[in-house]
């Protein structure tokens, strides 16, 4: 925390999971002045974002909200691979019910710790996305994280509507390199949804695996051969 020229409070965050803050004292914003530039050696290079106190207790409101909303959701969560910056594998969703929403989110490993020649000891870009499949089986993206940009970060995430019919929640990376991730969703409405493991052999086929929700307990990890 800082409190600068003109008596403003400002906080040091790190780069937000869920999008990127573009309001007041975010990196773009107009409001800088060359006096806090300086103190807060402010550069847009470096991946670091500043807020106003007042601005970080209503994220942190809305964060709590959302905590609320998927507190009782069914998690489903399945560690895959990058093999040359492609996934390994996605899901495929087939839902029967109302419209309503999912949660998403896509993990990679934290660095710290991690041995140099490890895979996972450096973040690249990464993004997630939702796509529904229509019925003259071309797609239409509903759901982007972080406003459809890579992000270096641990984790990005998104809400995306989920649909009647048949949907693929897609892991992407920016970089071609090898390394491992943890794919999420939640759901609210889990007996009208069907989940399958669509899986990319090494020759390039793709399989499908179909997934049963007994044994998730809302927090296991499948790993997928």
């Amino acid at each position: 925390a800082k409190v600068v020229s003109g008596g403003i409070k400002l906080i040091k965050i790190k780069p937000l999971s869920e999008g990127r803050w573009t309001g007041d004292w975010s990196p773009m914003s107009t409001i800088w002045t060359p006096e806090v530039s300086v103190e807060c050696r402010l550069d847009p290079s470096d991946g670091t974002q500043w807020i106003s106190i007042f601005d970080l207790v209503k994220v942190f409101a809305a964060m709590a909200a959302y905590d609320t909303h998927w507190r009782d959701a069914t998690n489903i969560n399945v560690a895959g691979y990058f093999e040359g910056g492609v996934p390994d594998t996605i899901l495929q969703l087939t839902y029967d019910g109302l419209p309503t929403e999912m949660a998403l989110s896509l993990y990679q490993k934290e660095p710290e710790g991690l041995q140099l020649t490890d895979a996972d000891r450096h973040h690249v870009g990464i993004m997630l996305g939702a796509v529904h499949q229509r019925k003259d089986d071309t797609f239409a993206i509903v759901g982007m994280s972080n406003e459809g940009c890579y992000v270096a970060a641990t984790e990005v995430a998104a809400v995306s509507p989920l649909k009647k019919g048949t949907m693929y929640v897609i892991p992407q990376s920016y970089h071609q390199v090898d390394k491992g991730y943890v794919l999420s969703v939640k759901v609210q409405d889990v007996g009208r949804l069907g989940i399958k493991f669509v899986q990319r052999t090494r020759g390039g086929a793709l399989k499908s695996t179909p997934v049963t929700l007994a044994g998730f307990g809302g927090k296991g990890v499948v790993p997928v051969q």
